[in-house]
C-alpha cells in the first residue's frame, strides 16, 4: 500500500506493517499535478500497479471550527484545492495505470471521500 500525505505518513506505515501489511511512505501535495504524479509513479515502482485509489486527503480537520459564514475566501480556496482539485489531480495521475483495457477484474477502482 502506498500511504501518501503532505506530512510524513510514517506512523500510518508503521501501523500497517505492525499488522503484517506492506506499505511505503509517499510525501505528496495532492493539489500539485507534479506531486500527484510522483506519488503514483512511486507506488507503481514499488508495487507494479495500482488496484485502488482512495482520495481521502482533507484540510478541514486542521481548521478552526466556526460557522461557515465566518470562513474567509483564502481558507475556502485552500479547502477546495485539497478536497476537490486533489481528487482531480490524483485521479488524473492514476488513470494511465488503471488498466482500463484489461478485463474488469483487473481494473483499478477509485474512491473519493472529503
Amino acid at each position: 500500500m502506498g500511504v501518501a500525505d503532505i506530512d510524513d505518513p510514517g506512523r500510518t506505515v508503521e501501523e500497517i506493517e505492525s499488522f503484517g501489511g506492506t506499505a511505503i511512505r509517499l510525501m505528496a501535495d495532492v493539489t500539485s499535478e507534479a506531486s500527484a504524479a510522483r506519488m503514483v509513479d512511486g507506488t507503481v515502482e514499488a508495487f507494479g500497479r495500482i488496484d485502488i485509489l482512495v482520495n481521502n486527503a482533507a484540510l478541514s480537520g486542521k481548521l478552526a471550527l466556526k460557522p461557515f459564514t465566518e470562513i474567509g475566501q483564502r481558507e475556502w480556496d485552500a479547502v477546495m484545492a485539497v478536497n476537490v482539485r486533489g481528487v482531480f489531480e490524483c485521479a488524473k495521475a492514476v488513470v494511465p495505470h488503471s488498466g482500463q483495457s484489461a478485463p474488469p477484474s483487473e481494473r483499478s477502482s477509485m474512491l473519493a471521500s472529503s
